[in-house]
């Protein structure tokens, strides 16, 4: 009335604002207005400070890289008010590996390849959620091998070594192959190939006996090391005999070193038997050794007759061996036997 009218106007956008009356042909202005935000009403995990980037959906990580995200404020008419102080947890592969804690921002720090999410909490139930975070393992960094217990000379074992990043993941898209060494020398095969998401398992044989054995899995500069195992000899397969000196001499006895081996030529240390022995002269005594200790026998052996090329055979059943040739002199001079010389008397003349 008397050209004057009341209405209200709710200015729902923040910012300076202004707005028009229009009577017929007549407009009129306000002057500028300040609009501030209204009240917290819900936050929005975003990938930039101050309300930019994007809503967290989903993102795709490579463990090793760090990925920080901020909590964006807002009122309920969807204004930006401020990044706001939050709680900050992960779960899945984002577990524990969030920092800091509390604060406008947190970065996660990918380690662990697999999925998860980062949630904020900025109090009075105000909480979001990212979509799914995907960390991939990094690139082939080392290898590693499953636990690998005492083994038998020989005797193929299982082996299982896996490829992983520097973070301990599995690269699960290496399909290439790794060149195997190991601390005896005679593992086979020598290579391992081809991996089939980022695991090989194959048989492995060593065939010299040794404690300590380890394993060794390269490509590039790239490789891994097995635990340290036992590698035990096989049953006995023959005998060799230590080196025997030339000559000897018939009718004393001399020493004599036997060892029982497996087919690899390890000393078969479990062999505690006893082996016939025969010579090529038909005269050794004794004719059977004692008991083998640890695969060893040394005891003392007299051939009663002269020869040369002379041979000591071992046998204890299938098992047998010879030791190299040499020669049986004649029997040396007894200290007690006599020597007789001449007397010779002289007559003084006089």
């Amino acid at each position: 009335s008397d050209g004057v009218s009341d209405f209200t106007l709710e200015l729902r956008t923040t910012g300076v604002q202004t707005y028009s009356v229009q009577g017929g042909s007549v407009v009129e202005s306000s002057e500028d207005i300040m609009v501030n935000p209204g009240d917290l009403s819900y936050i929005v995990i975003r990938g930039a400070s101050g309300g930019g980037g994007s809503e967290i959906d989903t993102h795709t990580m490579t463990a090793g890289q760090v990925f920080t995200v901020w909590a964006a404020g807002y009122d309920g008419e969807d204004n930006y008010i401020s990044d706001i102080f939050a709680s900050w947890t992960g779960s899945g592969a984002a577990a524990g590996r969030l920092g800091p804690t509390g604060g406008v921002s947190t970065t996660l720090t990918a380690i662990p390849a697999g999925t998860g999410d980062i949630q904020a909490d900025a109090g009075g139930s105000i909480t979001d959620t990212t979509g799914t975070i995907t960390i991939n393992p990094a690139g082939l960094d080392h290898f590693a091998f499953d636990t690998i217990a005492s083994q038998q000379a020989g005797q193929p074992f299982s082996v299982t070594i896996t490829v992983q990043d520097a973070y301990d993941n599995t690269v699960v898209d290496y399909i290439g192959s790794a060149a195997l060494t190991d601390t005896t020398g005679t593992i086979s095969p020598m290579t391992a190939g081809s991996f089939t998401d980022g695991v090989w398992t194959g048989q492995a044989t060593i065939t010299k006996s040794q404690t300590s054995v380890t394993i060794t899995a390269q490509y590039g500069d790239a490789s891994g090391s097995s635990n340290e195992f036992e590698v035990s000899p096989g049953a006995e397969d023959h005998f060799t005999f230590a080196f025997i000196p030339s000559p000897q001499s018939a009718e004393e006895a001399f020493q004599v070193t036997i060892t029982a081996q497996d087919v690899y030529d390890n000393t078969a240390t479990g062999y505690t038997g006893t082996a016939a022995l025969t010579d090529t002269t038909g005269t050794i005594s004794p004719t059977m050794t004692t008991n083998f200790g640890d695969g060893v026998w040394i005891g003392n052996v007299t051939i009663m007759q002269e020869g040369s090329g002379v041979m000591i055979t071992a046998q204890d059943g299938g098992v047998l061996g010879s030791s190299v040739s040499f020669d049986v002199g004649p029997a040396s001079s007894s200290g007690s036997d006599m020597i007789y010389l001449p007397l010779v008397v002289r007559q003084k003349q006089g």
